[in-house]
């Protein structure tokens, strides 16, 4: 049985409230097995045909985030971290000063899969724990979603990115113990 407390039904509606959160043994070994079993979803999930998709309405925050990523432009990734710690979400398109056009709709799955992906990078370049915690709590949102819904490549990418947390945090604890 999964009692991670940070498991949200669903992220695009629901936002997962982390203020005053506290730390504990049992409350790791949950979150241990909730991205375990998640990650065991993905794998036994049959393939999924991949139909087209129209990547026309998300153009625009993704052009933001391949720039931050090719140009390693962290300032700028700064400004969608606080947009995303702040609300729990991401909008498809954005203006100048990267205020939300909120009438466009939130953003695609797909969105926050990349934008997990650019913390990653930031994380690894910079050791930021701003990024990191962005990190998490995208991560548990992302470990919320219908994995039937999801086609064969953003399930490769989710389990990367699951993984990958995973990684980052047993490096952590290791580094604690030494």
């Amino acid at each position: 049985m999964d009692n991670y407390k940070y498991k949200s039904r669903d992220f695009f509606v629901e936002k997962i409230n982390y203020e005053y959160s506290q730390y504990s043994d049992q409350l790791f070994y949950q979150w241990k097995r909730n991205r375990e079993n998640f990650i065991k979803k993905i794998e036994s999930k049959p393939e999924k045909v991949d139909w087209n998709i129209n990547i026309n309405d998300k153009i625009d925050l993704l052009f933001f985030f391949k720039i931050i990523k090719s140009k390693s432009n962290f300032r700028v990734l700064n400004y969608f971290v606080k947009k995303f710690e702040v609300h729990g979400r991401l909008f498809k398109k954005y203006d100048k000063e990267f205020k939300a056009i909120k009438r466009t709709g939130l953003a695609e799955i797909q969105l926050y899969i990349f934008f997990a992906d650019l913390l990653i990078f930031a994380w690894e370049k910079k050791k930021n724990f701003q990024y990191l915690s962005s990190l998490l709590k995208l991560c548990d949102n992302l470990a919320s979603v219908d994995v039937l819904n999801l086609s064969n490549k953003d399930q490769k990418n989710l389990k990367f990115i699951l993984s990958y947390e995973k990684k980052i945090i047993t490096s952590l604890f290791k580094n604690i113990l030494e």
